[in-house]
């Protein structure tokens, strides 16, 4: 309910070390064969109520090759890596709260020196995010936060002064408003609204003409956690989304836990959406001759319905827990491969994106 289907598979929650000290820093490197470097910094200080952690990061190596043979070709070509990382959080009283933090990437593959080619690959990212905690009473918090990602892709012409020619652009950006009220020592609810926008340009990803391809969708969810008696606790939700390309859908979710003694029983149930990506709907890809990754804008959202129940001893040093679990998925998308001859009478593989059928697991 909170994470939609970008978490049908789980969600990792990863929080990263807090800077507690005046001042902290760390400083590695390291050289080795093949003119390879590697280089790693970091530097925090805190100060009222202000914390910064900068990184920084490089990774170089001139490559190597297995096969002298064919000096025009590398094992691993020349490469280099940059990334600087900044993470800032103020806290202006108890009640008050900001956080805001980037990150550059850039990563550059040259050709080996005998190389024939006139064009070598620049890739960049660059990814911004941000949020504000406010405690409106002790209650209840309000958060707004904000995150793009966005990753551009060159070619670089050697032969016209190192002129980068754009590839491949790739942005997200999603924006969320919740609100988390504990109505007393046994209810809590979170409630709020999200805005997600994604746009992709690629030069032959869509086939031989370079395209643009976007979609974009809004959602509110609500969930409630429940504690019906001692024992007894309960949650209940719901998410609402609304699909630039697939229209609506309402996905209810529902769970009970049980405690007796050093035994938890657990039922659940719940209803998952997912849209087709980008890549699923747009793909027409040359996969270096080896196969064709085809799209189809036709593809159905995939809907399931989830149900599990599970019981589990904890004590001491044992832990002992056992589930039964059955999801029904419904338009599953997947890829089939055919074998199939192109307008020149060449036989090529397809992996292509389909609606193949329900699915039970």
């Amino acid at each position: 309910v909170l994470y939609g289907s970008n978490a049908i598979g789980g969600v990792i929650n990863i929080i990263t070390k807090k800077v507690n000290k005046p001042i902290e820093g760390y400083a590695q490197g390291r050289y080795s064969k093949f003119n390879t470097w590697y280089a790693d910094a970091s530097v925090g200080f805190k100060l009222k109520g202000l914390t910064s952690k900068t990184g920084f990061n490089f990774k170089h190596t001139k490559g190597y090759d297995l096969t002298p043979e064919t000096p025009q070709y590398y094992t691993v070509n020349p490469n280099t890596d940059y990334t600087v990382t900044q993470r800032l959080k103020y806290e202006f009283n108890n009640k008050l709260n900001i956080d805001a933090d980037g990150r550059y990437y850039s990563h550059e593959t040259k050709n080996p020196p005998l190389s024939v080619d006139n064009t070598h690959r620049l890739d960049r990212n660059y990814t911004f995010g941000g949020k504000v905690n406010y405690a409106m009473t002790e209650r209840n918090t309000l958060s707004l936060s904000g995150h793009s990602d966005m990753y551009k892709g060159y070619k670089i012409l050697e032969k016209k002064n190192n002129e980068k020619s754009r590839s491949t652009d790739y942005t997200y950006n999603s924006f969320r408003l919740v609100d988390a009220y504990t109505l007393s020592d046994k209810i809590q609810i979170v409630g709020g609204g999200e805005y997600n926008y994604e746009k992709m340009f690629s030069e032959n990803l869509f086939g031989n003409v370079p395209a643009d391809e976007s979609s974009n969708n809004w959602n509110l969810f609500a969930q409630g956690d429940f504690k019906i008696i001692n024992n007894l606790q309960g949650v209940i939700g719901a998410r609402y989304t609304d699909h630039s390309g697939f229209g609506s859908h309402f996905a209810p979710n529902a769970s009970l836990m049980y405690k007796l003694y050093d035994f938890r029983f657990r039922a659940s149930v719940s209803n998952g959406f997912k849209t087709p990506s980008l890549k699923e709907m747009y793909y027409n890809f040359d996969h270096q001759g080896m196969f064709y990754v085809i799209g189809n804008p036709d593809l159905k959202p995939e809907e399931s319905w989830y149900k599990s129940v599970s019981a589990e001893f904890i004590k001491e040093k044992i832990n002992i827990s056992a589930t039964f679990y059955h999801n029904n998925i419904t338009d599953k998308i997947n890829t089939v491969q055919y074998d199939v001859t192109d307008e020149n009478g060449n036989p090529r593989k397809e992996m292509r994106y389909e609606t193949v059928a329900d699915a039970r697991i």
